[in-house]
């Protein structure tokens, strides 16, 4: 299972609270990224069954970028009533993200979601699993399965460091980076059906010049 990073590689999020520190100073620096756009896989899964979607969770949500992005999209489709909750370890994500009508932010890490069993029909995440180490991430799929509705679906991105505009320190980290695939991210849900499942590969102008980044997305449904 090829997950997180070389024991040796030089990147800010090495562990749990590496993790939590690391994006609560970026937040708090006022540079705001995250979530939308979306993989046009989650887009198009999104789109399709929206109208069976009444309770949302976008695990480590920011500052509520996707949020705005799939209510409106809900919105113009004529399915208005949809429950959003966004959870991020982030206190300053959370209190930005709360800004936003409608939008019910809560403090809190994706190992540790206070939420009752299957209380959402939708699961999202952006980026939210990098930097974790193999065996950590392994506990993770259960803590969230739970969460969903049968009949619910998760939708998981995952994308090259060079993918996260504004962290220098990505850079860096490039060329030591073990980038999690497709068959990694479905070994975490292992008990989920497997209902969509693309890897792809683009290029990208930085400052050091032409890289390439990968990106991986799953969508998942618990039968």
């Amino acid at each position: 299972m090829r997950t997180g990073g070389k024991s040796n590689a030089r990147h800010p999020e090495s562990d749990r609270g590496s993790v939590i520190a690391f994006w609560e100073n970026y937040h708090s620096s006022g540079r705001d990224i995250g979530g939308y756009p979306l993989s046009s896989t989650v887009e198009l899964w999104f789109m399709e069954h929206m109208h069976s979607v009444s309770h949302v969770l976008e695990i480590a949500s920011g500052t509520g970028r996707t949020y705005s992005h799939l209510i409106n999209m809900a919105a113009s489709s004529g399915c208005g009533g949809m429950f959003y909750v966004g959870a991020d370890a982030s206190p300053t994500a959370v209190e930005r993200a709360s800004r936003r009508k409608g939008f019910n932010g809560v403090l809190a890490d994706m190992f540790h979601l206070p939420f009752v069993n299957g209380s959402f029909d939708f699961i999202y995440s952006r980026n939210a699993f990098q930097g974790y180490p193999a065996d950590r991430l392994k506990t993770l799929g259960p803590g969230i399965t739970r969460l969903l509705k049968n009949g619910g679906f998760i939708g998981v991105e995952e994308r090259g460091p060079l993918d996260r505009l504004g962290i220098e320190e990505a850079i860096d980290f490039a060329s030591s980076h073990d980038f999690m695939g497709t068959d990694s991210l479905t070994e975490i849900f292992s008990g989920l059906e497997v209902a969509a499942a693309t890897e792809d590969f683009h290029k990208r102008k930085t400052k050091n010049g032409t890289v390439v980044v990968h990106s991986s997305t799953v969508i998942m449904v618990k039968r």
